[in-house]
């Protein structure tokens, strides 16, 4: 096709299938949703993101225990992981910053990455 520009695919975030199931879960309050809220605005290409409890619950306007105990929530349901201090990362089959072939190869790294695992064990 010529003088057609082909067009990029755009970058955005792509919620996976594992979303749908963290939205109706009901050992999941509402108050950890809000504060997954706050988490998927500032994710970065890396699924992580960089964050005080603090700055959650000022965000939120609740007090830091609820921040913290909403994070515990997504944590115990290994929705996030805490990486350090201020540094958590979401589950990487929950969402995806990027493009959604990105997000399949991604996933299928991390599948083939598992099965050698097993493997050596």
């Amino acid at each position: 096709m010529r003088g057609r520009k082909q067009q990029r695919p755009r970058a955005g975030f792509v919620f996976m299938g594992v979303a749908a199931k963290v939205l109706t879960n009901p050992a999941i309050s509402r108050e950890a949703l809000r504060v997954l809220g706050v988490l998927v605005e500032r994710v970065d290409w890396a699924n992580r993101v960089y964050i005080q409890v603090q700055e959650i619950a000022e965000e939120l306007g609740i007090a830091q225990p609820n921040a913290s105990r909403g994070l515990a929530v997504l944590r115990a349901q290994g929705i996030v992981t805490r990486v350090r201090q201020g540094a958590y990362e979401l589950h990487p089959e929950l969402m995806h910053v990027g493009t959604l072939a990105a997000a399949r190869k991604r996933q299928q790294a991390r599948v083939a990455q598992d099965s050698r695992t097993k493997e050596e064990a």
